[in-house]
């Protein structure tokens, strides 16, 4: 599949899920019991954070990706699983690392602070769904 074409695929796994899971169902805040950071990072702050999604997501993915093709894993639970436990290692990291340094004034600092392993929790459904979506346009339409 050319570079367009799964590019194309992958934003439109990306503005579908956050379109349903942040602004249709207000996932974020169920998950998190936090609304004002989840309106300051996706409506106050939505153009330069939606692009900053692009980029994670992509690198959380890439990762995922990377280790399905070293351990051949090819069925789509074991695949989404590596998506789950990809998901968790670096969100775990930051998670840790936020929370070990004194709260700043950065979105991040304060997110894990105020909601704690919820944001863990918050990117495993984000990531995961994006993949899920990723993989149902992969399998119907390449």
């Amino acid at each position: 599949m050319n570079i367009q074409k799964r590019a194309f695929q992958y934003l439109f796994s990306l503005i579908t899920v956050t379109t349903v899971l942040v602004y249709g169902l207000n996932l974020p805040s169920y998950i998190t019991n936090n609304t004002s950071l989840i309106k300051e990072y996706y409506d106050t702050n939505y153009f330069q954070n939606f692009l900053l999604d692009i980029v994670l997501i992509a690198i959380y993915l890439g990762i995922a990706y990377k280790m399905m093709q070293q351990f051949n894993i090819t069925d789509i639970l074991g695949q989404l699983l590596t998506v789950v436990f990809v998901t968790l290692a670096i969100s775990g990291f930051f998670y840790l690392y936020f929370i070990l340094t004194p709260k700043s004034g950065s979105f991040f600092s304060r997110w894990f602070h105020t909601v704690k392993h919820n944001a863990v929790i918050y990117d495993i459904l984000l990531v995961g769904s994006v993949f899920m979506v990723d993989k149902l346009c992969w399998n119907n339409f390449s």
